[in-house]
């Protein structure tokens, strides 16, 4: 054997060796990575916020694989709180569950309250706590999807793996800098986020017909941080006093004079009372509401299609648009006005009556303090204010107070008043809140598909509306004084969505606004117990009107006093005649959003900076826009 086959031998096995030798420290290395407890916490640190983001959608029952740049945004929020609870705590451990907590309690809010009402969460639904656990029974049949099975089964994962997490930083000049960089870059990023645009480079949708699809298309946490944003209101784009001004001196006011009369004056929102029939053929088992059906408009009966801003929920927003003349639309998305907004004196129908010798009367047949009406009812200048706790007489249907009682009290309020005395009574009822499932209620009224139990007691319940409706105007048809009577419902049930769904897909375009918005108009009815003589005939044939516009199309029917604020949307309603916080529609029947660049606009513009200055330039408000002219 020559020298050179000797050292290939040699060569060969060293080679060998060197390599199994490298790899033995590899093997060494990796156990001794994955046994490190510095390693896996940092490891778990980093890809838990990617976990999270997939537990929060699975719950909500979403797509995980959204658009790359939303999957983003919801990385960049889940970040920035986890970044934030690290430098608090100095504690992977920590920081990760209380993390995952919050969000998971976050996401089993939203995943409920999109249930029981059909709309998601809002920053501002944490004031309205109070009103969800007066309800709370009725989440009892929330139902159990295999995505909140899964998203439970994760978050239980995430916390049981962080709490087996032994490593804890200690403190040293790089931590410290670390814990510095980071929460100055987390509060950089929030302050950009909610002081300049920079939420337009993510693009997030924005459906306001129908909430829950952007919640869905956008991720859970983009889409709630992106309605905080809203907390903020900025005056409308060219928005001055002096043009609010220009706008009032071009008001064009119709005095009313045909009449001496001078009606009491009864409004009652009823409670998720709605004709289902708009959507179309309900296949029932017999017509629910037989007495709304039987009235038509004559001299003495106007009613119509009311559009109105939410579904499932929110009554006070329709209180709101009601009462004051102003529209959601104007409004950031989703917020509640009687939560955020009405912090003083606020003139609204209510003092607009007072003003010409009204007494006035709030009923509500729950608890005052929901959405702060006991704050908010004064700040409007009700006289009196009665609610669950002081209305006489109540009886339940369900867990509520029913219609028929609540009405009786209306009665007995005309029953004793002065003869001198001109009544405006404002009713707010309850019987026919969600949800619809207590067993010891049977119902009577029933749809042809089985598996829409809710829905057949919610028809039932709402009949009951309808006799109580009927009973009410009994009695005023032979009471001595004129009156009037304004019922309307507040918003459609949220009840079984399949059921919606099953009508509303037998259209031709099932998402078209078109179809949409019809999940957002109840009925109203005008009825008076004495010939209106009305001459107008825009104000005798109304097919659709909007909530903004009721409270002056009301008192133009009563012949009373209108403001200049009245005036100018009853002008605005021959062009306009439905503004809701969804869009507007247009005198020829279409449909728009409300940012749309077209013929509206400046029309719109003019609108939008009406109500800003009423709303919220308190400095610079215009008063006698809003109040009867002396």
């Amino acid at each position: 054997m020559n020298s050179i086959e000797k050292t290939n031998q040699l060569i060969v096995p060293n080679t060998k060796i060197k390599f199994i030798a490298k790899f033995k420290k590899l093997i060494i290395f990796l156990k001794n990575l994955v046994t490190n407890k510095k390693f896996i916490s940092i490891i778990f640190f980093a890809i838990y916020p990617i976990l999270s983001y997939i537990m929060i959608e699975t719950i909500q029952g979403s797509n995980i694989l959204l658009d790359i740049k939303y999957i983003v945004l919801n990385l960049l929020f889940i970040y920035s709180l986890l970044l934030l609870l690290y430098a608090l705590t100095n504690s992977y451990k920590k920081s990760i569950i209380i993390s995952n907590i919050v969000l998971y309690i976050l996401s089993i809010a939203n995943y409920v309250v999109t249930s029981f009402r059909g709309t998601p969460i809002v920053p501002w639904d944490i004031l309205c706590i109070g009103v969800a656990l007066n309800v709370s029974s009725s989440f009892k049949n929330i139902p159990i999807t295999s995505g909140l099975i899964l998203g439970t089964s994760l978050f239980t994962l995430i916390t049981s793996l962080a709490f087996r997490l032994k490593y804890e930083s200690k403190k040293s000049y790089k931590k410290l800098a670390f814990k510095l960089i980071s929460s100055l870059m987390v509060t950089a990023f929030i302050i950009c986020f909610y002081t300049t645009n920079m939420i337009n480079a993510f693009c997030l949708s924005e459906d306001l017909w129908e909430p829950s699809k952007e919640y869905h298309s956008n991720g859970f946490i983009a889409s709630l941080f992106k309605n905080s944003k809203s907390l903020f209101v900025s005056s409308p784009e060219s928005y001055s006093p002096d043009k609010v001004q220009k706008i009032y001196n071009e008001i064009q006011t119709s005095p009313n004079t045909s009449s001496n009369i001078k009606p009491n004056i009864v409004v009652i929102i009823d409670e998720s009372f709605a004709d289902l029939n708009i959507l179309g053929d309900l296949n029932l088992s017999e017509d629910y509401l037989p007495f709304l059906h039987s009235l038509s408009n004559s001299n003495r009966v106007i009613k119509g299609n009311l559009h109105v801003s939410v579904y499932g929920g929110q009554t006070p927003n329709t209180e709101w648009e009601f009462l004051t003349g102003n529209t959601m639309a104007f409004m950031p998305p989703r917020t509640v006005p009687f939560q955020q907004y009405i912090y003083s004196s606020t003139q609204s129908l209510v003092s607009t009556l007072e003003a010409q010798g009204y007494k006035s009367s709030a009923f509500h047949s729950y608890y005052k303090t929901g959405y702060r009406r006991n704050y908010v009812y004064n700040f409007f200048g009700f006289d009196s204010f009665l609610d669950i706790d002081t209305l006489s007489n109540l009886n339940y249907l369900r867990n509520y107070p029913d219609d028929r009682s609540t009405f009786k009290n209306i009665i007995d309020l005309f029953e004793n008043k002065s003869p001198d005395d001109k009544l405006f009574s404002y009713t707010l009822t309850m019987q026919n809140h969600s949800g619809y499932d207590y067993s010891d209620y049977t119902a009577k009224i029933t749809q042809s598909n089985p598996d829409y139990a809710l829905t057949d007691q919610y028809l039932s319940v709402a009949h009951e509306s309808d006799t109580a409706l009927k009973e009410l105007l009994d009695y005023f048809e032979n009471y001595k004084e004129p009156t009037i009577v304004l019922f309307f419902g507040d918003h459609q049930p949220n009840t079984n969505s399949e059921f919606f769904d099953d009508i509303l897909n037998s259209n031709e375009d099932p998402d078209s606004k078109e179809v949409q918005e019809k999940k957002y108009i109840t009925p109203f009815v005008i009825w008076a117990n004495y010939d209106l003589n009305i001459k107008d005939d825009s104000l005798k044939n109304i097919d659709d009107i909007s909530l903004n516009y009721l409270s002056g199309v009301l008192l133009k029917i009563a012949n009373l006093k209108t403001t200049p604020y009245m005036d100018y949307l009853e002008n605005l309603r021959k062009t306009i005649p439905v503004i809701t916080g969804n869009g507007y529609i247009s005198n020829d029947n279409k449909y728009y959003n409300i940012d749309d660049d077209n013929s509206y606009k400046n029309i719109l513009d003019d609108y939008s900076f009406l109500q800003y200055n009423n709303v919220f330039d308190k400095s610079n408000k215009i008063n006698e826009i809003f109040e009867i002219k002396k």
